[in-house]
């Protein structure tokens, strides 16, 4: 009896203690977290609102002001969190402005749209929020150019029917459109066209070319058309997940000439006819990607059809934002491209980072020996018959206002050109490795 009054009074004890002391450190956290707002002094308030988060001290100005230091240093991303949980103690408009924009400039665009439904029709208006409309609207062209000579004589192969088809230049246009299509969902529409001007070079060993063939070893002038579709969509499953699946397929057209003859003027003549021979390839894909506030990690899977071979690409990705914001960030992509019973490893790095108020500067650098192959969820369409051994480059971004962007960028390419096999693709001979430069310009705005 004894023993057990001696444990119940130093139990009490223990509980008087604890809750006094709890109440003097929520008084002292309070009080100081406060005052350093008034002062502005965030480093100091960030330190002593997570020491306090730590103490077991939670409630809503607490997290506001941490929240709103986080924001201020720009560091939107770790600032998310905060304004979350300040909401589920209080559901106001201060809050969920914060966090709309500590979203939207974190670099999570379409999961601050899906937080504009729970908005009070106050702050909607004061956003500037007038129903559904376009996330973006883009057009980007592009121009590549081949800056290295081809050999005049070529090694042709001595035995096997074949061609050599060598890109000298090429033009892209494309126009694209991003969309809302719910709550936390968003759609994106791309149509491009491309013109490419190639020089090719033909062996068959049983073709009897016709008198003065313009076409036959050397056609200086075989141009191609491509057409394409790519259909992209973006679901939130989750507070930090995102789900993204895209699709694209491309027609192209290429010319086919025959030698024939025809009745003109009352008599027959001999001559070349032109025909269009279609074909079409695509891509499909999905990726799953889990945010982090200072990262985020993408798994993506691809299958595509390109030139005929059919192929698996399976790729990781890394984003970092070392700073909690756009201000810098990186992108790490390494991919598995699985054709014909083998497979090429290649990868792409990116860097970006804002230089000034008004312009961001980006590079990219890729590297890999590797053709008929996607980037970014098949937004990307690489269909062309050579192997991409490297593109370097970079880009400047200029954000003239919230509504309207514009981006310039260079890019030198190095490729292999190869003389393939009429019977069998995979058979390739008389690699020629090419330099080609790519200039292209992006107009990107918000309607």
């Amino acid at each position: 009896m004894y023993k057990t009054a001696i444990t119940l009074t130093l139990m009490l004890f223990f509980v008087l203690t604890q809750g006094k002391a709890q109440k003097n450190d929520f008084a002292y956290y309070d009080s100081l977290t406060y005052k350093l707002y008034l002062d502005k002094d965030y480093r100091q308030l960030i330190k002593k609102g997570k020491e306090a988060l730590d103490a077991g001290i939670d409630y809503y100005y607490l997290r506001m002001r941490i929240g709103i230091a986080l924001y201020e240093q720009k560091k939107y991303r770790l600032a998310v969190p905060h304004f979350q949980k300040a909401l589920s103690f209080s559901d106001n408009d201060i809050v969920r402005e914060y966090l709309y924009y500590a979203t939207l400039w974190g670099g999570e665009p379409l999961r601050a749209q899906k937080q504009v439904k729970d908005m009070s029709e106050a702050l909607k208006y004061k956003l500037g929020f007038t129903g559904k409309k376009a996330l973006s609207t883009a057009i980007d062209m592009a121009s590549l150019i081949r800056t290295s000579d081809v050999p005049a004589e070529f090694d042709f192969p001595t035995s096997d029917a074949g061609s050599q088809i060598i890109p000298r230049r090429f033009f892209n246009m494309s126009l694209s459109l991003g969309h809302k299509i719910g709550d936390g969902a968003a759609m994106s529409h791309m149509l491009t066209y491309l013109h490419k001007n190639n020089e090719k070079y033909t062996y068959d060993q049983s073709y009897n070319p016709a008198p003065n063939d313009p076409y036959y070893p050397y056609n200086s002038d075989f141009n191609t058309n491509q057409y394409q579709y790519y259909l992209g969509t973006s679901i939130l499953p989750g507070k930090t997940w995102n789900l993204v699946l895209g699709g694209q397929i491309a027609t192209f057209s290429t010319p086919v000439y025959e030698y024939a003859d025809y009745w003109f003027r009352g008599q027959t003549q001999y001559g070349y006819t032109q025909s269009t021979y279609w074909d079409f390839d695509f891509a499909l894909s999905g990726s799953l990607v889990k945010n982090f506030r200072r990262a985020s990690v993408e798994v993506e899977m691809a299958i595509m059809s390109m030139n005929n071979v059919f192929s698996f690409q399976p790729s990781g990705i890394i984003n970092l934002y070392p700073l909690g914001n756009l201000n810098l960030y990186t992108r790490s992509r390494f991919s598995y491209s699985i054709k014909n019973g083998s497979g090429t490893f290649f990868q792409e790095q990116k860097l970006g980072f804002k230089l000034v108020k008004h312009l961001w500067l980006e590079g990219t650098y890729f590297s890999g020996n590797v053709s008929g192959f996607t980037l970014d969820n098949s937004s990307m369409f690489y269909n062309g018959l050579e192997e991409i051994n490297s593109m370097a480059g970079g880009r400047m971004i200029i954000p003239t206002n919230k509504k309207f962007s514009l981006s310039l960028g260079y890019q030198n390419r190095k490729m292999t050109n190869y003389f393939i096999n009429s019977a069998d693709s995979n058979i390739k001979s008389n690699g020629l490795e090419l330099n080609y430069s790519l200039y292209f310009i992006t107009l990107q705005w918000t309607l």
